[in-house]
């Protein structure tokens, strides 16, 4: 219902976005893509590119979008930048423990 999106984008606003998930979630009426890319939204202010990179790509199935495509790319960079972090992160452990330098 239009109350349920409603209610998600004021979740939304006040940083709430367990809540606007579960709201956008429930917004049954309101246009699928509309609330997918919402939805996608909400997960990558969480930080979990995932799930906002899956709800982006189903928007976009249901329709093509300027603005969630442009979601999607940053969403895929920023996890793209993740994994290089983390890659950097395990080599300076096994640099660590191939020095013999371990920290407890």
């Amino acid at each position: 219902s239009q109350k349920s999106y409603d209610v998600g984008n004021a979740y939304y606003k006040s940083k709430n976005y367990d809540a606007a998930i579960k709201s956008y979630k429930e917004a049954k009426g309101v246009d699928k893509a509309t609330r997918l890319h919402n939805i996608g939204n909400a997960y990558f202010q969480k930080k979990d590119l995932d799930s906002a990179i899956q709800s982006y790509e189903e928007a976009l199935r249901i329709r093509e979008d300027e603005e969630t495509h442009f979601n999607l790319e940053l969403a895929k960079k920023m996890k793209k930048q993740q994994e290089k972090q983390k890659k950097k992160k395990e080599k300076r452990k096994v640099i660590i423990k191939n020095n013999a330098i371990l920290i407890i």
